[in-house]
């Protein structure tokens, strides 16, 4: 997942993988590249004068992903399409719950019974 913003007059860019993988890019230069399975992080830069700060929160229930250049918050959203994923992975969870519930239920009144029943005829 890619993004990118302008810093002063020069591209800045952002790439993230699934696995955990983040590179940074100032004006095609690769600034940082690391391996990061932390869920809230803040990188900082400082590239031609401006201070960068690229805010992370990876938590399904809130995601988010931002750039901040000299403490003023540019972009909102890095990663739309990863946060789409994630809303749409937290709306099946929800309704998922109630017929994980509902199986639990039928399990437990399964075991119930045939415990029941082998007590009788034992």
């Amino acid at each position: 997942m890619d993004s990118e913003f302008l810093v002063g007059e020069k591209v800045f860019q952002v790439k993230f993988s699934k696995l955990g993988f983040e590179r940074y890019y100032y004006d095609g230069k690769l600034l940082m590249r690391r391996w990061s399975f932390k869920f809230i992080d803040t990188v900082s830069f400082n590239v031609d004068g401006h201070a960068v700060d690229i805010k992370v929160n990876l938590y399904p229930k809130t995601f988010s992903t931002q750039a901040f250049v000299d403490g003023a918050l540019i972009v909102e959203e890095l990663l739309p399409d990863m946060k789409e994923q994630v809303e749409k992975g937290q709306q099946q969870l929800k309704k998922n719950k109630s017929k994980n519930i509902q199986l639990a239920f039928i399990w437990v009144t399964f075991m119930a019974l045939f415990l029941v029943y082998f007590q009788w005829k034992g």
